[in-house]
């Protein structure tokens, strides 16, 4: 499925002065497989692409990027892209404008080239620009201006004081911290206690603990397995039960990962060198 509308005139046909230019938007459906390698020669506009489901792989640069639900990319005029659907199908919005000052405008906002975790895609404001985008009236011209720098003010995301005061970070220790022995605890779960979707979580507890929710859980886990292996003789296979790893092979796995040396081993040296 695929929705674009256009202006009628370009900008420099344009009877008044505007920040910038608003010159197209669109709504794209895409299947798995479809791909594009853009020319840098094809495009004077700065895009934004605001990405509701699926996923899309970005080759930008020269560096792949997985791009995905509530992903916003930004791309400046003469930008060389490719593009391929890596899911069984990928829907996104669009819209461009050009003009001498389009790429400082959305440049002095100070946002990554690609914005991960924006959040839900405002979809109202990108059909209110869709209806408009073709009317020249000077009037409407300046709202559709609005309309798109509150796009981008929703791609910055919406103030969160739990993200700000590292309240995800601390509630994901504490969890982790008292029900490391439950085997459904991971980084999946954790994002869902919290309503904080998974790499926002990763990035505010890595900010805050210098280490991925994914690494303090099994390390977690490994030292309390630790101090049941050095106070008692509980068998390996209940002790790895009881730190939530209940597969065997993997307990002994993840042990010699983080201590160097298997369960018995660090039992029969009860962590002593």
């Amino acid at each position: 499925m695929e929705t674009i509308v256009y202006t009628n005139l370009p900008y420099r046909e344009q009877q008044f002065f505007l920040p910038f230019y608003p010159s197209g938007i669109g709504h794209y459906t895409l299947k798995k497989g479809w791909a594009a390698d853009e020319s840098p020669e094809l495009s004077g506009q700065v895009s934004i692409l605001w990405f509701e489901q699926g996923e899309m792989e970005v080759t930008y640069y020269g560096q792949k990027h997985l791009l995905t639900t509530n992903d916003v990319q930004i791309i400046l005029p003469r930008e060389q892209r490719c593009r391929k659907v890596v899911s069984d199908f990928c829907e996104y919005r669009w819209l461009t404008f050009c003009g001498q000052n389009a790429v400082g405008h959305v440049l002095s906002y100070g946002y990554d080239r690609i914005i991960r975790n924006a959040g839900p895609c405002p979809v109202e404001l990108f059909q209110k620009i869709s209806r408009n985008l073709s009317d020249t009236d000077p009037f409407i011209q300046r709202m559709i201006i609005s309309w798109i720098d509150q796009i981008l003010a929703f791609a910055g995301g919406r103030h969160d004081p739990r993200i700000h005061t590292g309240l995800y970070a601390k509630r994901a220790k504490e969890i982790i911290e008292t029900q490391y022995n439950n085997s459904e605890i991971n980084v999946n779960t954790i994002s869902d206690m919290l309503g904080c979707d998974r790499s926002t979580l990763t990035r505010l507890f890595k900010r805050e603990m210098n280490r991925c929710p994914g690494e303090f859980l099994m390390s977690t886990r490994i030292a309390n397995a630790g101090n049941l292996l050095r106070g008692s003789d509980i068998p390996v296979a209940e002790v790895a039960k009881r730190c939530g790893i209940p597969n065997l092979n993997n307990f002994c796995r993840f042990f010699k990962r983080i201590s160097g040396m298997t369960p018995l081993e660090f039992r029969r040296k009860k962590g002593v060198d």
